[in-house]
Order: C-alpha cells, then sequence, then structure tokens
C-alpha cells in the first residue's frame, strides 16, 4: 500500500491541508465573535464527525475500534473537546493571526518534545536547541502583553491557544497506535463526534445558548464559515492529517505549519485588518526559525522530492 511518505503526489494534500487551516483561522474567528465559541465548535465537530462515519459506512467498514473503546472516549475528551475549546476561545479573545502564528509555531516543537518522551522521535542537540530557541520566541511574543498595566483578554487568549495546541500534540502522540489498528477516517470519525457530544454538553452547561443560539446560523457569513469548519476543516483537513500522522510521523506531520501561518496572517490583515507589533513579528519569526532547527533537514529534503 502507498503512503504519503514513498508517494510523490503527497504534495497535494500536504498542500491542501496547509490552505485549509490557514484559512479556518478566519472562519473561526468571523463565527466565534457572533455564537458562543463552544456551541459553534461542537456543532461544526458533530457534522464533520457524522460525515466521516457515513463515509465510512459507505465503505462497509465503520466498525468500532474493539477492546479500545474507553481510549476512544479518553482521546476524544483530552485530544478533541478540550484543545478546541481553549482553541476557539483563544480565538474569540485573540487576534486569528497571531493566534494561527502561536498554533501552528508551536505545533512542530510540541510534537517533537512530546514524541521524544514516548521514544516516538530521536534525540538530537539541534532539535533540542530548538525546542529552546522556540520557547524564547514564544516568551518574546508574549512580552507586550505581560507589560501592560492590566492584563489584556488576548494574552489569555494566546494563553488558551497555546495550552490547546499542547494537549491536542500530546494526545496526537499517544493516539498514533490507534491509528495504525483502522482507518483514519473511522477513527477520525469517532474522535470527532465523541468529541462534538462532550463539547456540547460543556457548552449547554457554561454558555448562555438557546433557540435563539441556532436562528444566528441564518446569518450567511456564519452560515458560510461554520460549513468551511465542518467540511474543510474537519472532513478534509482532519482526515488528510491523520493519515499524515500516521505516514509521516509525529515532526513531519507538522510541516504544513509553515504554509498555513502565511495564510492566516494574510487573512486577518486583508479581511479583519489584524495588526501586528515588532515583538509579535520577532517572536513569531524565532518559533518558525526554532521549527525549522526541529524539522530535520533530512526530513525537509524527502518531503519536498
Amino acid at each position: 500500500m502507498e503512503t504519503f511518505g514513498t508517494d510523490r503526489r503527497f504534495m497535494v494534500p500536504f498542500l491542501i491541508v496547509s490552505a485549509i487551516w490557514g484559512s479556518t483561522w478566519l472562519a473561526t474567528k468571523v463565527g466565534v465573535q457572533v455564537v458562543p465559541p463552544l456551541f459553534f465548535s461542537a456543532s461544526r465537530l458533530l457534522v464533520g464527525g457524522a460525515i466521516l462515519l457515513a463515509l465510512a459506512a459507505s465503505q462497509g467498514s465503520m466498525s468500532w475500534p474493539k477492546g479500545r473503546g474507553v481510549w476512544v472516549l479518553f482521546l476524544s475528551f483530552f485530544g478533541i473537546t478540550i484543545p478546541y475549546s481553549l482553541l476557539f476561545w483563544g480565538v474569540l479573545n485573540a487576534p486569528s493571526g497571531l493566534a494561527a502564528v502561536v498554533n501552528l509555531a508551536l505545533m512542530p516543537l510540541a510534537l517533537f518534545s512530546i514524541g521524544l518522551a514516548f521514544g516516538e522521535e530521536d534525540y538530537s542537540h539541534a532539535k533540542a536547541i530548538g525546542v529552546t530557541i522556540g520557547i524564547v520566541g514564544l516568551i518574546v511574543l508574549f512580552v507586550p502583553k505581560l507589560m501592560a498595566d492590566t492584563v489584556p483578554p488576548s494574552l489569555w487568549g494566546l494563553g488558551a491557544v497555546a495550552t490547546g495546541t499542547v494537549l491536542y500534540c500530546f494526545i496526537s502522540v499517544l493516539s498514533r497506535p490507534l491509528l495504525k489498528q483502522s482507518t483514519p477516517t473511522i477513527i477520525s470519525g469517532w474522535l470527532l463526534s465523541f468529541g462534538g457530544i462532550f463539547m456540547m454538553l460543556v457548552s449547554l452547561a457554561t454558555e448562555p445558548v438557546g433557540w435563539h443560539t441556532l436562528a444566528l446560523y441564518a446569518r450567511i457569513e456564519i452560515f458560510l464559515s461554520w460549513l468551511y469548519l465542518a467540511i474543510g476543516g474537519m472532513v478534509i483537513g482532519f482526515s488528510l492529517y491523520t493519515k499524515l500522522m500516521r505516514d509521516w510521523g509525529p515532526s513531519r506531520a507538522g510541516l504544513y505549519a509553515f504554509v498555513s501561518p502565511v495564510v492566516a496572517v494574510f487573512l486577518g490583515v486583508v479581511v479583519l485588518g489584524e495588526t501586528f507589533g515588532v515583538y509579535e513579528i520577532a517572536g513569531g519569526a524565532i518559533m518558525f526559525g526554532a521549527a525549522a532547527l526541529v524539522i530535520r533537514p533530512p526530513q525537509l529534503k524527502e518531503a519536498m522530492t
């Protein structure tokens, strides 16, 4: 069976993931400014999960992972519900482009660090230096917010994005063995479905939602944002990403993090009028430079040939 690692055509799904996950930040910002963030996220998770399970059923393979039920529920809650709750709440309180930079630059660093701890990655001095530099870059990015007289909402927002990113990476590494036991479509469908159910329960218990919330989806910009997140971000993006995780490994799956931020920042500036200060630009540049150190040159060379 061909995988992304041996098929030169892997660049097509890689670029699709990069473009989709770069533009979903704009769609997320548009949605959470009107709809409560957890409800907005949960609704698209439920639809995305249902579509993936329907696709699996149409292929005659919508089987529940035998003997792994509790593990699937655990991964759904800690790998989907909590991280995406933090990410969507964070985007509500921070610029979408800056949130994307924190998320996408931190992803390769966290995946390597966690993968190393679980024996999924080999240690090297260059990678260790890269992680250290990445931490410095994150601190630089947060400097103006930490020095403010009052704590700005964006500090909490970016902190939530960073926390959600690290937790998502942790669960991604733990879930890799599960991906080898079944198809990515089936696993993604179950994880998104249960993750959405758990998040909806949290939303109903903590957010001011009701029938009036559903009426908000009638607004064209909200509906299109939600639809794009559900179909593009969840069904297409999540499916392709799980294949990349399975076939490339954690650090290679993080390659998209070098392309998506460009899309996210461009859309944030052009569409939403977001601005970036000197510290934000410097911190982001340092973090992406660190990520380049973490992803070994042989991996980059192999990925681009």
